[in-house]
């Protein structure tokens, strides 16, 4: 275990709770990748914003800043021809407005009705005032600002949490609940891939409707793959196929005998 910033985990039920380490608190090593952090914190927020946009009844929401960014954009219903099969990455189908975002890589964040799309790349000036003019688009959202609309919509992190309390705890391992979720957390169902995968990766063992204390020692696994944790983004170029390694003490075994052979060059050379 090791001791850093805060880090998310689910419970048995698929429920999200955040853990708040403090100066003393441990934390899974693999938990404090900078990768993985990020593209959870990121996934978070994607997914209380969903939760309130999926509501039709709300005021349109726009831009602050007429600037380029990344672009969550929600659609009203229509008669769209529906998308060829697949999961939540699927091709661009024969919407209109899919086609516009189509050059700035959108993914699909909830493919029911209200239909929810999230660009990977950033989306300029000239396409987000074309976009904007659209009468589908019931809502547009520069990503910077997706992190403070959740805050002032009242949905900022509905997560259980828990902390280690450095002046109260004498394990390291401890940690207390000081914020419940029941009834309004998050679960692992509304986290997008392949964030989710990663986020599930971090699983404790137990119900955070029940415990007001856990001890993480032990019950979340240190090391876990780290292509799980630090997941590639959906767009990424495939890399190339995975080759079998040797193990360890082969490559040292291997080390040794180079050495040996160097020695004895040297030494027939130059009397070494």
């Amino acid at each position: 275990m090791a001791k850093g910033e805060t880090w998310l985990a689910v419970d048995r039920e698929g429920r999200v709770g955040r853990f708040r380490p403090g100066l003393e608190g441990t934390v899974p090593r693999r938990a404090l990748a900078p990768a993985r952090r990020e593209r959870l914190a990121e996934a978070i927020d994607l997914a209380c914003v969903v939760r309130l946009l999926r509501e039709p009844a709300r005021e349109p929401l726009r831009p602050d800043v007429l600037s380029s960014d990344r672009l969550l954009v929600v659609l009203r219903d229509d008669a769209r021809e529906p998308s060829p099969a697949g999961y939540r990455d699927r091709a661009v189908g024969t919407d209109p407005i899919e086609q516009q975002l189509a050059r700035f890589s959108p993914r699909v964040l909830r493919e029911e009705a209200p239909r929810i799309l999230v660009t990977r790349d950033e989306v300029d000036v000239p396409a987000l005032i074309a976009l904007l003019r659209e009468e589908r688009v019931l809502h547009a959202l520069a990503m910077r600002d997706v992190r403070a609309i959740a805050a002032s919509l009242g949905a900022s992190h509905p997560c259980f949490t828990y902390a280690h309390l450095d002046e109260r705890h004498e394990r390291a391992s401890t940690y207390a609940r000081v914020m419940s979720g029941a009834g309004t957390a998050l679960h692992e169902s509304e986290i997008p891939e392949p964030e989710r995968t990663a986020l599930c990766a971090l699983r404790v063992p137990v119900s955070f409707n029940d415990a007001r204390e856990i001890e993480v020692e032990g019950l979340v696994a240190d090391e876990l793959p780290k292509d799980l944790l630090e997941a590639p983004s959906a767009d990424a170029e495939p890399g190339p196929a995975p080759v079998a390694g040797r193990p360890v003490w082969a490559a040292w075994i291997g080390m040794v005998l180079v050495m040996a052979v160097v020695r004895a060059l040297l030494r027939a050379l130059f009397d070494f």
